[in-house]
């Protein structure tokens, strides 16, 4: 079996994953882990939130430490789990990551926000500088990017489309029903049963 970690995005909680949870699990995925982001609401910087991902990680670990986790994120938690990987260790014990909607060069909305957190995914902030610096740096980590052209949240929608991933874009209209949408759940599961593109 596949451990799975699942990471939310702003003012949200693990509860967003409940469908997406429940399909992976009755597809023989598991354990799966839907993570709570404390506090959700980007008071916090996405360094400690990557610190929660790195929690989040171990406790899917469990007692074999060698065993990977692949891991499924969201939005903000996109972020959160990329610093994880390139700043924390996270590619020695990460197997895929598939981020949805995940403002990867920053989006407009955030500058709508003057939290730690929303200020670091502003475009052009040096925390996005700093994480995008060389392209992609996955080491032996398979990268997904799923993302919506008609995102209203991640402004550019573009902005999710990551260098060195597998981009897959789906015409889901709203950003929050990204992760419970069909089509979105199967490619998730189709990244994570085999890799490579979809």
């Amino acid at each position: 079996m596949q451990p799975v970690l699942l990471v939310h995005g702003i003012n949200d909680t693990g509860a967003r994953f409940d469908k997406m949870r429940s399909v992976l699990q009755t597809r023989g995925f598991g354990p799966v882990h839907a993570m709570s982001i404390t506090p959700p609401d980007a008071s916090i910087t996405l360094e400690v939130m990557g610190e929660q991902v790195m929690d989040g990680v171990r406790a899917c670990q469990g007692t074999a430490e060698t065993q990977k986790v692949d891991i499924v994120a969201f939005s903000m938690g996109a972020l959160a789990a990329r610093y994880a990987l390139h700043d924390l260790g996270g590619q020695s014990c990460v197997r895929r990551l598939v981020s949805v909607s995940g403002p990867h060069h920053g989006t407009l909305t955030a500058c709508l926000g003057g939290r730690a957190g929303a200020k670091q995914m502003r475009p052009g902030s040096r925390f996005l500088r700093e994480l995008n610096a060389g392209g992609g740096r996955w080491g032996d980590v398979e990268v997904f990017s799923f993302w919506s052209p008609f995102d209203l949240v991640v402004i550019p929608a573009t902005s999710s489309v990551l260098k060195g991933a597998h981009n897959q874009s789906f015409g889901v209209v709203l950003h929050h029903l990204m992760p419970s949408d069909d089509r979105v759940i199967e490619a998730v599961i189709r990244a994570l049963a085999a890799g490579g593109p979809q």
